[in-house]
């Protein structure tokens, strides 16, 4: 199964209202999302604010035609990998020619064969992935490497100046003027501690042995264990777990971790208080865990990258939880999807399949 499940987004740029609203129709029916410019000038807005995985752009649109902005497209960092289908009602090999000396990856001439149009965006979409996935696997390799010296150069002085302010804080009247400072250093070095204690969970995950385990159970104790947070951040928290008990075959204490981090993040995403839903289901031969909040969200532009080491929106910790999570349930066979809107909360959604399924992998 895949490492975590996001859904692309595919920009459709076309000024013509009903090929536009049959894209929108196909694409959506293919599991994609859909964003849409009706000129060039608002292909190049959206692309600032958006970066889609692709883009089905028109050659005669308004403002500024498919190839000017192509041109521009190839011409910023930011924007030169991501695939372009050109499409257009043209069917002059000049024009194709033109497009594919620009950077088009491929060309498609109205009308056209929506499984061919299928079929050639599966393509680029999983070419864009591959090189995706090998640029990352170098990320994590050059990342472990940094881990190893940072860990060794850091935890050495972090238990000295631990150890100090420890003393300071025993040594220090309540009443002095100083003992706010010590109190500011020793959260920071218990703040530094608990990174690096992730950073090592994270480093040397290993799942032990898998046994029979009810998840609604699991899910109960983590949240037992959450109680506290809850509270002092006036979380409140809905239980909507299936009536029937799920047995997974899990390694319970790591499933159960991975639990706890995504509630963490829920909550951390609650300064101020909300509520916590979480949701467990049984489908086939799969069940889900989903937590829901209702805290400031997550931009757009911002997904793809939640569940890489050190990324995160938060003002403490290392941005590990999510991270975790994920290799944890891609552990036992599982995959992790997020959908969030900045303002209205955040969905996660844990995937696991039952043993029967794991069992008779399809």
């Amino acid at each position: 199964m895949p490492e975590h499940v996001t859904t692309p987004t595919i920009l459709v740029a076309d000024d013509e209202a009903a090929i536009v609203e049959m894209l929108e129709r196909v694409l959506v029916k293919h599991g994609y999302g859909v964003a849409v410019a009706r000129d060039g000038d608002e292909v190049l807005e959206r692309i600032e604010s958006l970066r889609p995985d692709l883009i089905l752009l028109d050659v005669t649109m308004p403002k500024k035609d498919g190839y000017e902005v192509l041109k521009f497209l190839r011409g910023k960092k930011e924007t030169m990998d991501i695939p372009v289908i050109m499409v257009t009602g043209r069917g002059a090999t000049p024009d194709k020619v033109t497009g594919l000396h620009l950077g088009a990856g491929d060309y498609l001439t109205k009308p056209f064969d929506v499984d061919e149009l299928m079929a050639r965006i599966n393509v680029h979409l999983k070419g864009k992935r591959g090189v995706e996935e090998k640029i990352k696997a170098e990320k994590l390799v050059a990342l472990s490497t940094m881990i190893d010296g940072m860990a060794h150069e850091v935890r050495n002085p972090l238990s000295v100046i631990g150890g100090f302010v420890k003393i300071l804080l025993k040594k220090t009247p309540s009443d002095d003027t100083r003992f706010q400072y010590v109190v500011a250093i020793s959260q920071e070095v218990g703040r530094l501690e608990r990174m690096m204690n992730d950073i090592s969970s994270l480093k040397n995950l290993t799942i032990g042995e898998k046994r029979f385990v009810p998840a609604n159970k699991l899910v109960r104790q983590a949240m037992q264990e959450m109680s506290g947070r809850l509270s002092a951040r006036n979380v409140a928290l809905s239980l909507d777990l299936e009536p029937a008990e799920i047995n997974v075959l899990a390694d319970a204490r790591h499933f159960k971790t991975a639990i706890v981090k995504i509630v963490q993040n829920a909550i951390e995403a609650m300064p101020s208080g909300g509520r916590l839903t979480i949701r467990t289901r049984q489908s086939g031969e799969s069940m889900s865990i989903v937590v829901a909040d209702t805290g400031f969200g997550i931009k757009e532009e911002d997904r793809r990258f939640i569940f890489d080491p050190f990324f995160t929106s938060k003002m403490e910790g290392a941005g590990l939880g999510l991270t975790m999570a994920l290799k944890i349930f891609q552990a036992h066979g599982g995959s992790i999807s997020v959908r969030s809107e900045p303002g209205k909360g955040t969905e996660v959604v844990m995937l696991c399949p039952l043993p029967a399924a794991l069992s008779n992998p399809r």
